[in-house]
C-alpha cells in the first residue's frame, strides 16, 4: 500500500519562540523578509502573537497532525498585502498543508485618494491577487482550506466582494463565553456581511464583569478563535474524505 502523506496545519503569522517545544513534527518557515524564504533561520517571534496562535493549535490537534509556521514580517510596513502573498503561496506549494490558519492582516489597508488626497479605509485583502492565491491554495493536490481570522473592531473588515466564491475559505470569527458574538471581533464586510462562516470562543470583552480570556492573563481576540476552527475544519474535511479516525490526545 503506498505511503499516505502527513497531515499538515499550517500557520502564517509572526513566527515561533524558539523555547517553544512542540508536542508533535514542527517545520519552520522564515519568511520575515518581504515574503520571501530564508532558509536556515532559526526560530523567533518578536511579537509573541504567533507562538500562542501555534500553542492553541499544539494543544487541541491530534498528535499525527504536523505543524508547519512560517514567520511573517515584523515591521509594519513590510507586512504588506504582498508580502503575505508571497509568504502563503510559496508555504501552501512547499508543504500542502490540510489547513492553513492566518490569524494576521496586512497593514497597507489605506490608500491616499489622488483627487482629494484623503485617506481611505479598503477592505484588508482588496488586491485581488491575494484571494487569486486564496483560490489556488484550494486547487492543489490536498484542497488547502484556509481559515482568516475576521479581524477585531477598528479594522477594516475582510471583503466578502472578493472572497465570497472562494468555497475554500472560512472566516473566524470570536465570540465570548456566553456563544455570542463578541464586541471586538470584527467581520466580513460586502454581500450577506451580516452572516460569517464560523465562530468559536476567543475570549470576553474585556469590560465584562469576570472575563475570561483565551489565555490565563486575559487577553482575547479574533485571532485566538480561528485556531480552534483550524482544527475544526481539518477534521470535517477528514471526516468528508473518508480518512480514519485519528487518535484523541
Amino acid at each position: 500500500m503506498a505511503n499516505t502523506p502527513p497531515v499538515k496545519v499550517a500557520v502564517l503569522d509572526s513566527g515561533l519562540d524558539p523555547a517553544f517545544s512542540p508536542h508533535r513534527n514542527l517545520t519552520y518557515l522564515d519568511y520575515s523578509r518581504d515574503g520571501r524564504l530564508t532558509p536556515s533561520t532559526e526560530q523567533a517571534d518578536p511579537i509573541g502573537h504567533g507562538t500562542r496562535v501555534v500553542k492553541i493549535l499544539d494543544d487541541i490537534l491530534p498528535v499525527e497532525v504536523d505543524l508547519v509556521v512560517g514567520r511573517l514580517p515584523s515591521d509594519p510596513t513590510r507586512m504588506t498585502t504582498l508580502s503575505s502573498a508571497h509568504a502563503l503561496g510559496d508555504l501552501v506549494s512547499r508543504a500542502l498543508p490540510d489547513v492553513i490558519n492566518l490569524s494576521v492582516a496586512p497593514r497597507d489597508n489605506v490608500f491616499v485618494c489622488p483627487s482629494c488626497h484623503e485617506r481611505v479605509p479598503v477592505p484588508t485583502f482588496l488586491p485581488t491577487f491575494f484571494s487569486m492565491v486564496l483560490r489556488l491554495a484550494g486547487k492543489t493536490s490536498q484542497s488547502t482550506i484556509t481559515v482568516m481570522a475576521a479581524g477585531n473592531s477598528g479594522q477594516v473588515g475582510n471583503s466578502r466582494w472578493l472572497n465570497q466564491d472562494i468555497e475554500t475559505l472560512l472566516l473566524a470569527i470570536a465570540e465570548n463565553r456566553h456563544g455570542d458574538r463578541a464586541r471586538y471581533s470584527g467581520g466580513a464586510e460586502g454581500p450577506l456581511a451580516d452572516l460569517f462562516s464560523a465562530s468559536a470562543f476567543g475570549g470576553d470583552d474585556p469590560d465584562e464583569p469576570g472575563a475570561v480570556g483565551a489565555f490565563s492573563d486575559g487577553s482575547q481576540g479574533t485571532s485566538f478563535a480561528a485556531p480552534f476552527l483550524t482544527c475544526a475544519a481539518l477534521l470535517a474535511k477528514w471526516r468528508t474524505a473518508g480518512t480514519p479516525t485519528l487518535s484523541r490526545r
